[in-house]
């Protein structure tokens, strides 16, 4: 079983994703702020992140670096919305992994670390 930390302060984001990942292959657990993704992630395996970028305490985005030197094996998503030149620098500064690359999908911005 595979274990989804959703880090985003919005409740329906969480529901939603619970929705998506069936429960016989996926545990999701929910953080609303970054102190939250930091202590889960040091406490225990968390397989994937989905991360919204703008989570409180993450105003200095520098939670992502965070995470990949806690945890090498989670794979990050992280997502802000909107598309502009400003969320594409954030998302990319946010990681000095050469794996990771963003996209715009949507109304969002979207960066996958494999």
């Amino acid at each position: 079983m595979y274990k989804v930390l959703v880090a985003d302060n919005d409740e329906t984001t969480q529901v939603l994703l619970r929705e998506i990942f069936p429960s016989d292959s996926y545990k999701i657990e929910a953080a609303r702020h970054g102190k939250e993704v930091l202590k889960k992630v040091s406490d225990g395996s968390v397989d994937i992140l989905i991360m919204e970028v703008h989570i409180p305490g993450n105003e200095d985005y520098g939670i992502i670096p965070q995470v990949q030197k806690l945890s090498r094996r989670t794979r990050i998503i992280a997502i802000a919305e909107g598309n502009s030149l400003e969320v594409q620098r954030i998302l990319r500064s946010e990681s000095t992994d050469p794996q990771c690359f963003s996209m715009e999908l949507c109304q969002f911005e979207v960066m996958v670390c494999a």
